[in-house]
C-alpha cells in the first residue's frame, strides 16, 4: 500500500496540471475515497459501531475536489485551539511546527452517555450504587 494522500494535496492536485506521479496519486486518492464511501454506504453496522465509540460519520461533497463525495469521520469529543501566543510558545519549545487541538474537559464531563443511561434504565427500581 502506498503513502496516504491527504485531502489538502488532492485539492492542490485537482487545481493544477500534474506530472505523471501526481496524476497517479490523485487517481489513487479518488479510488480510495470511492471505496470508503461505498463501504460506509453498504455497511450500516460499521456506521453504528463507529457511533457507539462516539464517532460521527457523514458523506459530504467537497468543493475543492469538484464535488467528489468525501467520507468524514469525526470525533464527538469537543476540542479547541488555545490562543495564538500559547501555540507559538509550545511549538517553539517542542521544535515541531505543528500543534494538536486540546480536549475541552468541561464539555467531556457533560457529554451524555447513552450506554450508561440504557443500563440504568434496565436496573429494577432505579437502584444506583456509587
Amino acid at each position: 500500500m502506498g503513502r496516504v494522500y491527504p485531502v489538502a494535496q488532492a485539492i492542490q492536485a485537482c487545481s493544477r496540471k500534474q506530472d505523471r506521479r501526481g496524476i497517479d496519486q490523485l487517481r489513487q486518492f479518488i479510488v480510495n475515497a470511492m471505496v470508503i464511501q461505498s463501504l460506509i454506504a453498504r455497511s450500516s453496522g460499521l456506521t453504528g459501531l463507529l457511533a457507539e465509540v462516539r464517532y460521527g460519520v457523514s458523506t459530504q461533497p467537497h468543493p475543492g475536489l469538484n464535488g467528489l463525495p468525501v467520507v468524514v469521520i469525526q470525533s464527538q469529543i469537543p476540542t479547541f485551539l488555545p490562543p495564538e501566543p500559547l501555540i507559538a510558545a509550545a511549538t517553539e519549545l517542542s521544535g515541531i511546527a505543528a500543534f494538536v487541538e486540546l480536549i475541552d474537559l468541561d464539555a467531556v464531563r457533560e457529554m451524555p452517555d447513552p450506554f450508561k443511561q440504557r443500563i440504568l434504565e434496565l436496573i429494577p427500581g432505579g437502584f444506583v450504587q456509587s
